[in-house]
């Protein structure tokens, strides 16, 4: 039986991968520092700089950099390692770093819908270059890096595509025309596989009674969209974590009714099963656990597929799982 271990008995929040691909890195708003957590469950602070009321974490994936967006609207990049902050523009937003961190993509968020733009820049906020204009439409552009750095965002402005289908149209880093994913639903939440080769998304539709459903297909550019299928589980994907290219971990909520996928914030509190997704073979396992109260939120495996580290949406605490 899996066994559970309380990692930060405090408020957890942002929690992501460490730079290694084991352990975890988090943000606690009540001293407004950030620790990272070893496989052992030892946590360390990153830095003593703290930040206060931070409304927004975007996570450095190689490098423990961070950059923060904060209710008045500024922004802010720090460099743990080289003790460094940049103020980057107020009208930015949406930041994420891309794969190997050398630039963000963000939104910039003229006055003028004329001046809003998806846009790449250096960390530092030099070297900007607008990508993608987003005009009234900015609120249905979503800035969503693939693990390759050739997709910087998603986009729901695609023509209609009949029924509750969706048309998911997805922006090159360079203006690529790539192809478009017919999604059968609404609500699209995507999840690339480490290499970018699968992507997993959710969405809600009459035939899933409008809850979440979970969907997977090709990932690839030449091929996006193809050999699409269900996973037959009713979750978000952002509750789902790879653990390897065909191998994910899924918290699913307990009891969920219908037409949850239409307020989802009403339902984020509901404890969750964990369920072991295998691609290869089309099965999903819902694990026996010790605990099944957890509400699992911003879940992530580590390196070698061990544990699942995740913050509970009830308590804030962060917890781990065994997995073997």
């Amino acid at each position: 039986m899996s066994k559970i271990k309380l990692l930060h008995d405090g408020i957890t929040q942002a929690v992501t991968a460490g730079t290694d691909g084991n352990g975890s890195r988090f943000y606690n708003p009540d001293d407004g520092r950030f620790y990272k957590v070893a496989d052992d469950g030892t946590t360390v602070s990153l830095g003593d700089k703290q930040f206060f009321n931070v409304d927004t974490v975007s996570w450095a994936n190689r490098s423990d950099q961070v950059i923060l967006e904060f209710p008045d609207g500024s922004n802010v990049n720090y460099d743990f390692a080289a003790k460094q902050q940049v103020t980057l523009p107020t009208h930015w937003e949406e930041f994420e770093f891309s794969p190997d961190d050398n630039t963000v993509v963000a939104k910039s968020m003229g006055l003028d819908p004329d001046n809003r733009f998806l846009i790449t820049a250096n960390p530092n906020g030099t070297e900007a270059k607008a990508i993608e204009p987003m005009g009234d439409n900015a609120d249905l552009a979503h800035v969503a890096q693939s693990p390759n750095g050739q997709v910087i965002a998603w986009s729901e402005t695609g023509d209609p595509a009949g029924g509750e289908q969706q048309q998911i149209l997805f922006v090159g880093k360079n203006r690529e025309n790539f192809k478009s994913i017919i999604a059968p639903g609404r609500g699209f939440i995507p999840s690339w596989s480490p290499s970018g080769n699968t992507i997993m998304y959710s969405v809600r539709s009459a035939q899933s009674d409008e809850k979440p459903s979970l969907w997977v297909s090709s990932g690839d550019m030449n091929t996006l969209g193809a050999n699409r299928r269900s996973i037959n589980l009713n979750t978000w994907a952002d509750k789902c974590a790879w653990a390897s290219e065909t191998v994910l971990y899924c918290g699913v909520p307990q009891n969920l009714p219908n037409y949850a996928g239409f307020s989802r914030n009403d339902y984020a509190t509901l404890p969750d099963d964990v369920y072991k997704v295998d691609l290869s073979t089309g099965v999903s396992t819902r694990l026996d656990l010790p605990d099944t109260t957890h509400a699992i939120r911003t879940p992530v495996v580590n390196k070698d597929g061990s544990k699942l580290t995740f913050s509970d949406a009830v308590n804030g605490k962060l917890y781990s799982y065994d997995l073997k």
